[in-house]
């Protein structure tokens, strides 16, 4: 099994209580984690554990492009707290895998 870091049960926990049943806020979810992979990820997907396989979009039906493209359609300014929320999240969990060096 995977090690799982602190900030990655707090951010599960923040989903459940917080995001389950808000499409909105769970888009915004979708909007930082998605584009963050899309385009930063493939800055980082060498340095995280295991494969980097989560950044590797070879068997897309869409290009990156177009899937920003889809993905920022669907987005609200009304989405933005929610939306850096989601990037401290990311932020602190990278930064933790960083600093235990988890492979």
């Amino acid at each position: 099994h995977p090690t799982v870091v602190p900030t990655t049960e707090a951010y599960r926990s923040h989903i459940i209580k917080n995001c389950q049943h808000d499409k909105d806020k769970l888009f915004a979810h979708v909007y930082v984690r998605h584009m963050g992979d899309l385009s930063g990820g493939q800055m980082i997907k060498d340095r995280v554990p295991g494969s980097g396989k989560m950044y590797q979009f070879a068997d897309m039906t869409h290009s990156i492009d177009e899937m920003k493209g889809l993905i920022r359609r669907r987005t609200k300014d009304s989405m933005a707290d929610e939306a850096k929320i989601c990037f401290d999240f990311a932020t602190k969990t990278f930064q933790e895998m960083m600093d235990a060096k988890i492979s």
